[in-house]
């Protein structure tokens, strides 16, 4: 699990700290994240999906390379395919640029710490305009804070760095880092170097070339599974503990091989949305073949009852909320399998009984940690969730930090509301209260284009 995240020039974020601890230490395993329209919540659940990107890059030619070779009659259009694909795995300048907080003259910091079966570490990386610059991380074993790599690679100069000879067992191994790190520091990061040789190698002699303590490490990194939601889009990276089948139930191609799993998946939905939709009978995946020998395409129906009348309606017809509910259970796996995972406006289209339902489900039944922005204040009245609540907050002099509801000089008595107080601004992070004047804005939109007025009469 997670224990804090500091930025620096990240996106919305000058230099912000958020504790993902209780008072005891301990990482919550559901964090909450409230605040006002525009304040950060995305940008800030986003670092993830980020340091994802950053873990990738060195994967981004081979990724693009075997697919297009794999699937080339499959995809109609090759280039735009390519394009979809470059947008999704960049390279580190890119995820730069798309990252850094705009006219910076600093560099950008990510730190996380993280906590895995008691003991502690830390992941650092830093990067001026175009590369990174400085990459660590530390690790306790007992009571000994330990530095697994320190790697600093300034432009146009040799990298320096340290590396742990006790992380990697196998010499050979060792060597080809070693080598690795000398050519591509600052064009790609360690962890993106070595996620990619777990990739290209036996996953028995990669676990056996490296130490159980640094294999623990790269795998909770590794596997952050992402939803993040940038501008109506949604934009999804996991960490891939789970087939792949699993992250597209809708609609897709497997192989032959695969059907019989994913049937598994169809009897798992049948029970899945039984608790959820009313009218709801049953789904189904439909299968056809395709032009590719061995591969089938599967669509998903759910049948359902429309007046008195059973229909069989395919998926892309249903509503936003049932399509939300459909995507999120991949994530849901995700958590029950120990990832940490990431979900922006998780109450999108939901209502907010079943929302709260889900919550506190999610809460007493997950092996991982759930970090989740939404605006259902509803969660707040939970006395089992209240203390999982954090606010986002403008200052007035336009800085931002984050605090959980405990962090204020207030005390919250189990007596107290916690929505009252809040609605009450006691913790901030409200939207503006002056109220929206549409009449004055349509006047202006028309006023300043008379024509446009006698078009729409």
């Amino acid at each position: 699990m997670f224990t804090y995240i500091k930025l620096k020039n990240y996106k919305s974020f000058r230099n912000v700290e958020l504790n993902l601890c209780n008072k005891k230490g301990i990482p919550r395993n559901i964090v909450l994240l409230y605040g006002e329209n525009g304040c950060g919540k995305s940008n800030l659940v986003n670092v993830f999906y980020t340091l994802s990107q950053f873990f990738r890059t060195m994967q981004v030619k081979d990724i693009i390379d075997d697919i297009i070779s794999n699937r080339t009659n499959e995809i109609e259009d090759i280039e735009s395919f390519k394009e979809f694909l470059k947008s999704n795995l960049k390279e580190t300048e890119a995820i730069i640029k798309e990252s850094k907080t705009i006219n910076s003259t600093e560099n950008m910091e990510i730190e996380l710490g993280f906590n895995i079966n008691g003991l502690s570490g830390s992941y650092y990386i830093e990067t001026n305009n175009s590369q990174i610059i400085h990459e660590k991380l530390n690790f306790v074993k007992t009571k000994n804070k330990t530095n697994y790599f320190d790697i600093i690679s300034l432009p146009n100069s040799e990298p320096k760095f340290t590396l742990n000879s006790n992380i990697i067992l196998d010499k050979f191994f060792l060597s080809d880092t070693l080598k690795n790190i000398r050519k591509y520091a600052g064009k790609h990061s360690l962890l993106s170097i070595l996620l990619y040789e777990s990739k290209d190698k036996q996953a028995s002699y990669f676990k056996s070339a490296i130490s159980d303590n640094f294999h623990n490490v790269l795998h909770e990194l590794f596997n952050i599974s992402c939803l993040i939601r940038l501008n109506n889009y949604t934009q999804t990276e996991t960490g891939g503990i789970l087939n792949p089948i699993i992250r597209k139930l809708d609609d897709g191609i497997i192989s032959v091989s695969k059907k019989t799993e994913l049937l598994n998946i169809e009897k798992a939905l049948n029970i899945y949305f039984k608790n959820i939709v009313r009218d709801f009978i049953s789904v189904e995946y439909r299968f056809e073949n395709t032009n590719q020998e061995g591969n089938l395409h599967y669509s998903l129906y759910l049948n359902r009852y429309i007046g008195n009348e059973i229909i069989s309606i395919p998926f892309e017809y249903e509503s936003s909320g049932i399509s939300s509910l459909l995507n999120l259970l991949p994530y849901f796996l995700d958590l029950f399998q120990g990832c940490t995972v990431i979900i922006d406006e998780m109450d999108r289209g939901i209502h907010d009984i079943l929302f709260e339902n889900m919550l506190n489900i999610l809460k007493d039944n997950n092996n991982g940690q759930l970090i989740l922005t939404l605006h259902n204040t509803n969660i707040m009245e939970n006395p089992d969730l209240r203390d999982n609540v954090y606010f986002i907050i403008t200052n007035k002099d336009k800085t931002k930090e984050i605090k959980n509801v405990n962090d204020f000089n207030r005390r919250l008595y189990k007596s107290n509301n916690l929505k009252d107080l809040y609605f009450n601004s006691t913790y901030g992070a409200l939207p503006i209260d002056n109220q929206l004047n549409l009449a004055t804005i349509i006047d202006i939109i028309y006023n300043s284009n008379p024509n446009k007025l006698k078009e729409t009469e």
